[in-house]
């Protein structure tokens, strides 16, 4: 999972603070998160968060979920989930919006 969205554009736009970013990857079940950082500043903000964590309730989750939603629609963040699509079209399954595969019945 790309946390800041591989480029940190969704940030620089303001669609998620990296507080919301990282607190979001890391109250899903992963084991490792990776953060690209630009200096020792940005390293040791998500130091922090990191040290501070508290897994995000559901409605949490979920509210965070639906106010990013508009901005995954364009794929302007996600530019591969279109080629993962068509991958997958190809392969006979529809992944959805939130990357769940389905079998072509």
């Amino acid at each position: 999972m790309k946390s800041l969205g591989g480029n940190a554009d969704p940030i620089r736009d303001k669609i998620l603070t990296v507080h919301e970013a990282l607190t979001y990857v890391l109250s899903q079940p992963v084991t490792t998160l990776v953060s690209g950082i630009n200096n020792i500043d940005q390293l040791r903000k998500n130091a922090a968060i990191a040290a501070a964590f508290s897994p995000m309730s559901p409605a949490a989750l979920s509210a965070l979920e639906s106010r990013c939603l508009p901005a995954t629609e364009t794929n302007i963040y996600q530019p591969y989930r279109e080629w993962m699509a068509q991958r997958a079209r190809n392969a006979g399954t529809f992944v959805t919006g939130k990357g769940r595969p389905i079998l072509n019945g």
